[in-house]
């Protein structure tokens, strides 16, 4: 049995957990979105074949970058696909850990090895220092929250530091706003029993969570997603818009993510 602990009685290392570590790293840039409607740039990160559990960190001083799906494409790499606030062409570092099956053991240093002989941690690799937790939507200790709780973010600053942001899953929300009515000269007040026919629509608001990252300062919030005017239907009575706009549901799924130190990665 093998264990560190920081400052404040944080477990570090743990021989029975294997410790991830840094497999790959580079610079990308915004392009033009390829997802939502309203957000002003995207982008892809392509992973190689060979990695086990891939964890990304990002860092975008120019605007939030957030982590909107992964998938294989089905010749051996996965992608890793972002919505971004950001200009199109702005930087964005980025730093792949991965929690490998099997990893050698050091040429000279510390290796760790649990019960089954595995090594968990060897010091000849670079190890993934998260330093904080960060959330985004709904309150604390709920996952799935109602729509309509005001967003919340959170930063955190490390004076000194470099850091990035590890998101493993996406995180976002689509609220619609109040159901309106326009007729040829534009919106209208109707009552609710009328049997006029008008066009109804809804003011969608969809955000993706993501975060910048300044130096020693990662910033987590929400990135305009979906953020548009939905037509709900053409000559319609307003029970029957009304019928429509309500199989439309709301969502939020918290987003969460991790502070990595990549200060000398």
């Amino acid at each position: 049995m093998f264990q560190t602990f920081g400052e404040d009685g944080s477990l570090q290392l743990d021989c029975d957990f294997a410790t991830y570590f840094l497999r790959l790293k580079g610079t990308a840039y915004t392009a033009t979105r390829t997802f939502g409607n309203t957000n002003p740039s995207g982008l892809t990160i392509t992973i190689p074949a060979g990695f086990v559990l891939p964890l990304v960190a990002v860092q975008c001083a120019a605007g939030r970058v957030g982590l909107f799906r992964s998938y294989k494409p089905g010749d051996g790499t996965t992608q890793y696909q972002y919505v971004s606030s950001a200009p199109v062409g702005s930087p964005v570092n980025y730093w792949v850990f991965d929690n490998p099956l099997v990893l050698g053991p050091a040429v000279g240093g510390l290796t760790l090895f649990d019960e089954s002989g595995r090594v968990t941690f060897s010091s000849d690799y670079a190890p993934m220092v998260a330093v904080d937790v960060l959330t985004a939507g709904g309150v604390s200790g709920d996952f799935y929250d109602r729509a309509w709780v005001n967003t919340v973010g959170g930063s955190t600053t490390r004076p000194g530091r470099s850091l990035a942001f590890a998101q493993s899953c996406y995180g976002g929300h689509r609220i619609k706003g109040d159901l309106l009515a326009y007729g040829a000269g534009g919106p209208v007040l109707v009552d609710e029993g009328t049997s006029t026919r008008y066009t109804y629509r809804y003011n969608n608001n969809g955000k993706v969570y993501g975060a910048s990252s300044t130096g020693d300062t990662v910033s987590f919030g929400s990135i305009t997603f979906d953020d548009v005017q939905v037509l709900v239907g053409n000559n319609m009575t307003y029970s029957q818009a009304l019928a429509r706009y309500n199989e439309t549901t709301d969502f939020m799924v918290r987003g969460v993510g991790l502070v990595v130190d990549v200060t000398y990665l």
